[in-house]
């Protein structure tokens, strides 16, 4: 019976897709079912126990038969009576409690039912309450559909009628403006006749005054020749600006324009220097040491006010610095270089440090990069200088590491330490740990910049409108007149976004550049569409855009490296440097590059090496080689035993053979069987010298060392 009714409900539950507390209630009435079952299965087994005793005392009984006359006899009439009276005893016994059982049975039965048919009724109510809330729910929904249709519709309209709008406007606008122009040229030209004679009378006397400030104008030209890499539009840039992506914004033909500008801070006016290009632009240099010229073991007020050319080397100043990011609102970028050249940088997320009272607090987090994060312990530690000891050690870290810095326990980095002037490994210089140890590094910059406003710039498209138009003469003589007109900023839509021009390599930099052609040099291009990379451009080799990958002019910079180094790259792309197997790989995965490999031997003999197919893996392939279609001048020295090989170092081995290439030869390169045919990044050697551990090309000079080499890219269709 439990059994049937248990799928009976069951059966319900489906049909009317009743909810989750349903099921939980019925779950309730099956289990009080299964209890009574439980209990009928006891009362059964009581019963079999009494069937089992009945049917031990009839055994008995029927054995009494045997009894001989004599033995019947001597039982007593108390002894039959005796027995007769137990087992009445024991049956009324058993029926008493067969019938306390079965009237329990049918309590609980009818219980369980009345039980059962209540909560149905229950169930059956909220069914019919979830029925009708789900009825007017997706009434509520079709309703709501309906409208979001309505309103998109109305939105297509709305935009193709402000696209018609914005055309006319701009139409109209340049229409004003040209009429606007041809007005005051014809103004100033009616002008210029009507004091022509007038000019004419004074030009001797104006000739004269000239003569006469020559050699003071001169001296200003001079001047400004100096000046001029670093100061742009001093005349247009009056307004006052609190940091150098307020200046991008308001003017975005700055962008690219690195160099020093004019803030106010604080109602203070601050020189500063200003990154345009990396990453859209916008930074806000707060510290900068590009030579040794500028000291920076220095007290806690030249801390506090700032110090040093912003053109060069300088610290902001930390009350600057708190002025700027206040309202805990900018990212950091710490830029580094070493002495070969090789360059890595550390971002953070956030940025922002304490005023006076709280010592200047260091607070940072959201780490990014490929230098490491050196600024981790330093987090949250107060600014240290020789005169104020502010860390948590016991010792003066600043005077002990001859610098002003965060110090919480000494260092991880010391980028305000003693500048040397050659890459000596001392904690005392400007280090950086996680990149390069305790080796003094030769460039550092420090910059920030505003992140929120910098995505909303990122995200908007500008409008302009013009605000005033004067003629600018150059020479009041030669009555030569320029109109120039300015615009403002008037509106920022969401719509669209600035576009820096980044460039993959140096064949896209050639297309979009023509007047590029023949003018080989270093350019940045961006592999990844994301982070930047300086290289050696060929513009004129063969119609030019070659990306060179691989660069030896003589033997400044070492090519002995590890995996890591060769992963990111390394070097002086102007003279010596290697690009780096990611990026290698980023340029060539489409497999739609051709390789071209330049050699000069000491007595100054060139040759080439062209591949029509060259292409690497990425990390995981350990930058696998393939390279096929030679051509060209040194005979084929790559495509055997290289192709298909993949990329050793001295610290990771991953050659054909049992020994280990990259050591044996010194060298980092595609080793296949046997080792190599080609070693372009060996030892360098000073002279045409033989050896198996020089940059040779085998099949063009043997084992001669060669001077200089050089293996470059570019896309072959």
């Amino acid at each position: 019976m439990v059994q049937r009714i248990q799928r009976l409900v069951m059966d319900a539950i489906d049909n009317k897709n009743n909810g989750q507390i349903i099921k939980t209630k019925l779950r309730d009435v099956i289990k009080e079912l299964q209890d009574l079952e439980t209990k009928d299965q006891r009362i059964e087994a009581e019963n079999s126990k009494l069937k089992q005793e009945m049917k031990a005392l009839n055994v008995t009984l029927n054995n009494t038969k045997y009894l001989t006359m004599e033995e019947f006899r001597n039982l007593n009439e108390t002894g039959i009576w005796n027995l007769r009276t137990h087992l009445i005893d024991k049956l009324q016994a058993i029926e008493k409690k067969e019938q306390r059982i079965m009237e329990q049975f049918k309590s609980l039965n009818e219980s369980g039912i009345n039980n059962l048919n209540g909560q149905a009724l229950t169930l059956q109510k909220e069914n019919q309450k979830l029925t009708v809330e789900s009825s007017k729910t997706k009434t509520l929904l079709s309703v709501i559909e309906r409208k979001i249709d309505i309103l998109n519709s109305s939105y297509s309209s709305s935009k193709n009628e402000i696209q018609k709008l914005t055309l006319q406007n701009d139409k109209l606008l340049r229409g004003d403006i040209r009429k606007l122009n041809e007005t005051l040229l014809q103004n100033f030209y009616e002008h210029i006749k009507k004091i022509e004679g007038m000019f004419t009378l004074f030009s001797l006397s104006v000739n004269e005054t000239l003569d006469a400030v020559s050699g003071e104008q001169n001296k200003q030209n001079v001047q400004w020749i100096q000046i001029s890499p670093y100061i742009y539009s001093l005349t247009d840039l009056t307004e006052n600006f609190i940091n150098c992506l307020d200046i991008l914004r308001k003017y975005s033909s700055q962008q690219g324009r690195d160099g020093v500008y004019k803030l106010t801070i604080a109602s203070k006016t601050k020189f500063v220097y200003c990154d345009m290009t990396t990453q859209g632009g916008g930074w806000t240099a707060i510290q900068r040491r590009q030579d040794g010229f500028t000291n920076f073991y220095r007290t806690w007020s030249e801390y506090k006010r700032g110090f040093g050319d912003p053109s060069k080397n300088y610290w902001i100043g930390n009350d600057a610095i708190y002025e700027l990011t206040k309202n805990k609102d900018q990212e950091l970028r710490v830029e580094l270089q070493s002495f070969d050249g090789a360059e890595a940088y550390a971002h953070y997320s956030t940025f922002y440090v304490g005023d006076e009272y709280s010592k200047y607090r260091l607070t940072l987090s959201g780490y990014s990069g490929t230098a490491g994060d050196s600024l981790k312990n330093h987090n949250g530690s107060h600014f240290s200088t020789k005169d104020q000891d502010n860390e948590r050690s016991s010792r003066n870290c600043a005077t002990q590491y001859h610098g002003a810095w965060w110090y919480w326990d000494c260092l991880n980095s010391n980028l305000n330490g003693v500048y040397a002037q050659s890459p000596v490994s001392n904690w005392n210089h400007p280090v950086w740990q996680h990149w390069r140890s305790n080796t003094a590094l030769q460039k550092t910059m420090m910059m920030i910049r505003h992140t929120k406003l910098y995505q909303h710039l990122k995200s908007s498209r500008w409008f302009w409108k013009p605000t005033r138009s004067h003629v600018k003469t150059v020479h009041s003589v030669s009555f030569k007149v320029d109109v120039v007109s300015t615009y403002n900023v008037t509106k920022i839509s969401k719509d669209a976004f600035i576009k820096v021009k980044k460039y993959k390599d140096c064949a896209t930099i050639l297309k979009k550049n023509p007047g590029r052609k023949r003018k080989d040099g270093v350019y940045t291009i961006y592999p990844d569409g994301k982070q930047k990379k300086k290289v050696y451009c060929d513009m004129t080799t063969k119609g030019g855009g070659w990306t060179a990958i691989q660069r030896r002019q003589d033997g400044s910079t070492d090519f002995y490296r590890a995996w890591s180094e060769y992963k990111q790259g390394f070097g002086n792309p102007s003279k010596n440097y290697w690009i780096g197997n990611d990026a290698i790989y980023e340029l060539t995965k489409n497999k739609d590059q051709e390789l071209r490999v330049s050699l000069q031997r000491f007595n100054g003999d060139e040759a080439y090496a062209q591949y029509s197919t060259f292409y690497v893996g990425d990390e995981n392939k350990k930058y696998k080689l393939t390279v096929s279609g030679y051509s060209g001048t040194a005979g084929d020295s790559l495509t055997s035993p290289h192709s298909g090989s993949k990329f050793s170092t001295k610290d990771q081995d991953n050659d054909r053979i049992s020994g280990h290439c990259a050591t044996r030869y010194r060298g980092a390169w595609w080793y296949g069987s046997g080792c190599y045919n080609s070693n372009l990044n060996g030892e360098y050697a000073k002279s045409a010298v033989s050896g198996n551990r020089y940059p040779i090309w085998h099949s063009w000079k043997g084992w001669e060392a060669l001077k200089q080499t050089m293996m470059m890219i570019r896309y072959k269709h």
